[in-house]
């Protein structure tokens, strides 16, 4: 039986930090590398380790990550058991082209803030089933739960009859997806009434210490995982904050980290936040003491000092936010969150997502090709790259030829690194006399979308801030893990979230979820409420002292 040690870190109490602590200890008595396990959620979690144990061991990261055990999960048990990529079900385009082909429909997007906003019914219909298998329960238990809360839940008829489709054609066309890898490693097989107990497939590495991070987002299926991975160590660090576990809708408890068998003498907890001062702390702490299951972690601020203000969406907190400063930008939903990104939009100020998807400020191509034509039109050389992004992006119309015939195709096949030109021979890379013209006369300027906004804010902020702005803009799931010296947390939220809060159990999750929110601010924390939308807020925003 492995020595189990179970840590316990509140926000910014330098979880990771302690994690490659252990580590160096465990190579200090003669541990391989290549037999330490890091498993975590997420790809950026698992770099992030593997980054940092590679460095301070002297091993390339790449190796930790391909030949080694830091991967995620779901990527483990995709290398342990074997699975060819073609039957691999993903979240890639050509996946999605199958399941709608499968189904009869598009299944839609993905959103962690409301799982039923951007999908279809068939998609919702699949996500009660990924969630199902999660929990190891039947289907209508998962469908039963989402139709108390959310009157997007489509019948249960249609819902099973999409899953049954979907299993079916995953058996003709032998295809299996990341839930199936996980109850397969675990030792379950799948059905639409239940699970049942099998063989698990796949072996039980030979790894001296797992450190399994982010405990508090396990699943019943992800613990079970976890579990039999841990079967042949000598160690395992389980690693996480309860407060923490903000992923319920699909299936995620704290309660299955907190049910390890760990002796009270291989328990600790981290008790000093090296980010949150004592404004930030005691709102989050406050803000936690409405879970039933609350208990008081010792969590000690961090010596700077911070603070808690108050303000509405319309109000002045935006004249504070600037591109070259460290900003989080908060809501609840993505469609919250699209209302901060116009707002920011509307002052011409440059932000980033913080999770998926993009917005007129990272369009990495386009602005190559405004900068090169500015660099053209100020009489500076460009490059080859360059040139070639203007290839791409500036169209003839109106009867005027831009470039030479056959100059893009000749372009996007010869090796341009190291080339330089200026406009004066840029007749030598085939540009003609209208390219000239149209950059010397500026009229370029009106063919690239957001040429003028964007060449504003370079004038405004300058070239660092515009092209790669500290400002994200995101919902509380995609932000978890991040931090900023400021952040802007708007309450609002939707009927659906205040109505899942019926149940003891998403009152709790709602609580860790606007723990998370606020425990992200370094410095500043500002508190945006709408102007007269009290109920539809953060419950625990409302009257706390702070």
């Amino acid at each position: 039986m492995p020595i189990i040690a179970q840590v316990i870190g509140g926000a910014g109490t330098g979880k990771t930090t302690y994690l490659l602590g252990v580590m160096d200890k465990l190579i200090d008595i003669g541990a391989d590398p290549m037999k330490i396990g890091f498993v975590s959620f997420t790809k950026a979690a698992v770099k992030e380790a593997a980054d940092r144990a590679g460095s301070r061991f002297n091993v390339d990261p790449g190796v930790l990550s391909r030949d080694g055990y830091f991967k995620t999960l779901h990527a483990m048990c995709y290398m342990l058991l074997d699975v060819r990529s073609e039957t691999l079900i993903t979240d890639d385009q050509k996946s999605k082209k199958w399941i709608a082909e499968a189904i009869g429909e598009k299944i839609g997007n993905e959103d962690e803030s409301d799982p039923f906003s951007s999908h279809t019914e068939s998609g919702i219909a699949l996500m009660l089933w990924h969630c199902a298998r999660n929990r190891l329960e039947p289907y209508e238990a998962a469908w039963q739960r989402a139709s108390c809360t959310d009157e997007r839940t489509p019948s249960y008829s249609f819902c099973r009859s999409v899953v049954e489709k979907y299993e079916h054609y995953k058996v003709l066309d032998n295809k299996v997806d990341f839930t199936d890898l996980l109850g397969s490693y675990a030792g379950y097989k799948f059905r639409i009434d239940g699970v049942e107990q099998r063989p698990p497939r796949g072996d039980v590495p030979q790894v001296d210490a797992w450190f399994l991070d982010e405990c508090q987002d396990n699943s019943a299926l992800s613990d079970a995982v976890a579990r039999r991975l841990s079967q042949k160590s000598k160690y395992v660090y389980l690693v996480a904050d309860p407060f923490q576990a903000i992923y319920g809708w699909s299936g995620a408890s704290p309660g299955h980290f907190m049910n390890w068998d760990v002796l009270p003498k291989n328990k600790q907890i981290l008790q000093q936040t090296y980010r949150c001062p004592s404004p930030i702390i005691r709102l989050g702490e406050g803000i936690l003491k409405g879970c039933s299951d609350y208990w008081d972690r010792g969590i000690k601020p961090a010596e700077h000092s911070g603070s808690v203000e108050n303000d509405i969406f319309n109000g002045s907190w935006i004249s504070s936010v600037r591109p070259d400063q460290s900003w989080l930008l908060i809501a609840r939903t993505n469609f919250q969150a699209n209302r901060i990104g116009k707002r920011l939009d509307a002052l011409n100020i440059p932000w980033r997502n913080s999770g998926k998807g993009n917005n007129k400020w990272n369009a990495p191509v386009r602005h190559k090709t405004i900068l090169a034509l500015l660099a053209l039109e100020r009489g500076q050389a460009i490059t080859g790259d360059e040139w070639l992004s203007i290839l791409k992006n500036i169209r003839s119309r109106n009867g005027k030829v831009y470039f030479s015939r056959g100059t893009k195709k000749e372009w996007e096949q010869k090796d341009v690194s190291g080339m330089l030109t200026d406009l004066e021979h840029i007749a030598d890379w085939g540009g003609t006399a209208d390219f000239v013209k149209l950059v010397k006369t500026h009229a370029w300027r009106t063919r690239i979308e957001g040429t003028s906004e964007y060449m504003e804010a370079l004038d405004q902020w300058g070239y660092a801030a515009t092209a790669e702005p500290q400002v994200k803009v995101g919902t509380v799931h995609s932000v978890k893990g991040a931090e900023a010296d400021n952040v802007v947390l708007l309450t609002s939220i939707s009927h659906q979230i205040l109505r899942g809060q019926d149940s003891q159990g998403g009152f709790d999750e709602e609580r860790r979820v606007e723990y998370v929110a606020v425990t992200r601010a370094k410095e500043r924390l500002i508190i945006c409420n709408e102007r007269n939308s009290v109920k539809k807020g953060m419950a625990m925003m409302h009257g706390m002292d702070y």
